[in-house]
């Protein structure tokens, strides 16, 4: 028995790769692997870095400068200010939303910081929501009432003497 080895045959037109076509190759994987990890690092940190300013955005619109009833209202002193200002019953002021117990939870939280007084929406008789009502109550029975020219407002981080 002979360990001699048949010689290969080669197909047509088919040349042995030299050593320099092989690094080449090479050479072109380990780029695009190269450029394939980067390109996955770079996405997971500009995601992490996106999350983080969302969360950041979504932490400061949590914040309000005040409240006020109805969207009209708080429109225009949103606009004056600049600052962010909760529509307490949304449109007019008949819709129950904000809760007494949502707004209580607001201001315990320090998300609200003034209540501006007047500008009652709210429909009569049996139209729409008396929350408005409920707040305004809640608010004037428990902190500091002040008055600057023709505005009155309360101060929701300062508790009423009485």
């Amino acid at each position: 028995m002979s360990t001699r080895r048949r010689p290969r045959t080669q197909k047509r037109g088919r040349q042995p790769r030299t050593l320099r076509t092989r690094l080449v190759v090479s050479a072109v994987a380990l780029i695009a692997v190269v450029c394939a990890v980067i390109g996955t690092v770079t996405t997971i940190a500009l995601s992490r870095h996106l999350d983080h300013q969302k969360n950041a955005q979504v932490i400061v619109a949590g914040r309000r400068a005040a409240g006020l009833i109805g969207s009209q209202n708080a429109a225009s002193y949103q606009l004056a200010t600049g600052d962010p200002v909760m529509a307490i019953g949304g449109f007019n002021g008949s819709d129950p939303s904000p809760t007494l117990a949502q707004f209580q939870k607001y201001v315990a939280q320090g998300r609200i910081r003034y209540f501006i007084a007047g500008g009652f929406g709210g429909g009569g008789g049996n139209i729409g929501s008396d929350v408005g009502s409920q707040i305004s109550s809640w608010v004037e029975k428990n902190f500091k009432k002040v008055t600057v020219g023709s505005a009155t407002f309360y101060d929701l981080t300062q508790k009423s003497a009485g």
